[in-house]
């Protein structure tokens, strides 16, 4: 191997090309410098706003790459290379890529909709295409939910952008319909202040709108009775459980028929024991609930203002610890140093002192 020819050709190429090198790692050192400051302040202005953590880190992503590529592209184009082709190449590569994966970019995109539409958010009681439960994970690609079973299911962001959602936490109230058959010969006045005394004993229930019972069915054999009870949402499923069971106790204590078809069966010298609780219903015991607000959409607004002025102050708060912690390490360290040349001007003091009485003896 000939390393002279070697050498020479590498200073030829310097000597020829050393300014377009020189320019071209000028462009790529200032552009990188320049894309973290860029991310930097991105980072800082998205972080004081209300978008989802998410779609901050998402949206750093993709600005930090498109940077990247605009300078790698600036450091070739510096160099001499011609571009063109480069970008034509990129091109038809994004294209087949998108074909290939246009499920994944359809869930990718349906995500940044979730994302920045926020339908719901983790921790909420959804019902998504017949699957009900509480949201796990929102991710960019797909979204996790536990249902009530304790079944954790992944479903695509595009199953779940294109099908109805409910959202069951998003206010703080929800109201309960519960339906109940009843015979025509049945008491229909005291059937309904039986259901309305059972809703209002129990104290979760909410005074304001209060409970109502109307007939919303005339059947072949039944009547059908349909009862309106507000709860707090977090109260939904237990009152529900107690009003069923409660009335249906108190139905059979006040001998309410249920239906119009009635089989009998006749049994001789027994005496059958009552098929229900016979103690009456206790007295309402309020639940203790915090003051709040009627609850509206400018309600809303208020408190999440209110909530976000909180945390500005507290961020406020924490720098400013911070600045003053810094301050005080560093008044210290300046103590420190100050105490420890005092000490050596003090031993070199004594010392020169010790010289001059030895040398004067």
């Amino acid at each position: 191997m000939d390393w002279t020819s070697i050498g020479n050709a590498i200073w030829d190429f310097c000597v020829t090309n050393g300014v377009k090198v020189l320019n071209a790692l000028l462009v790529f050192i200032f552009g990188y410098i320049l894309i973290k400051i860029v991310n930097i302040v991105v980072k800082k202005f998205l972080s004081k706003t209300k978008i989802n953590k998410v779609t901050q880190s998402f949206s750093i992503s993709i600005l930090g790459f498109a940077l990247k590529l605009i300078l790698i592209l600036a450091v070739l184009n510096t160099l001499g290379i011609q571009t063109t082709g480069l970008i034509a190449l990129l091109s038809a590569a994004g294209l087949a890529i998108s074909l290939s994966l246009q499920n994944s970019l359809a869930n990718l995109a349906n995500g940044v909709v979730i994302i920045t539409t926020q339908p719901f958010e983790v921790g909420d009681r959804v019902r998504v295409n017949n699957l009900e439960g509480i949201v796990k994970s929102i991710g960019m690609l797909t979204s996790t939910i536990v249902t009530t079973n304790n079944e954790e299911i992944t479903l695509p962001n595009s199953e779940i952008v294109n099908n109805p959602i409910i959202n069951y936490s998003r206010f703080k109230t929800r109201r309960i319909v519960l339906d109940f058959n009843i015979a025509y010969e049945a008491d229909l006045q005291l059937t309904k202040k039986i259901i309305l005394d059972v809703a209002n004993s129990d104290g979760r229930t909410l005074t304001t709108p209060a409970p109502s019972v109307a007939v919303s069915e005339l059947g072949d054999d039944f009547i059908r009775l349909t009862a309106y009870i507000w709860v707090d949402t977090e109260d939904y499923y237990d009152v529900i459980d107690y009003i069923k069971e409660t009335v249906v106790n108190e139905f059979k204590r006040n001998n309410i028929p249920r239906s119009h078809k009635q089989y009998g069966i006749k049994i001789q010298d027994t005496e059958i024991a009552p098929i229900y609780d016979d103690t009456p219903l206790q007295p309402r015991v309020e639940k203790v609930r915090t003051n709040r607000k009627n609850e509206n959409f400018f309600d809303k607004l208020e408190d999440k203002a209110k909530e976000y002025e909180s945390r500005r102050k507290k961020r406020l708060e924490e720098r400013r610890q911070k600045r003053q912690k810094k301050k005080l390490q560093k008044n210290n360290s300046l103590d420190n140093t100050t105490l420890e040349q005092d000490i050596s001007n003090k031993q070199i003091e004594n010392q020169d002192i010790n010289d001059n009485a030895n040398n004067k003896n």
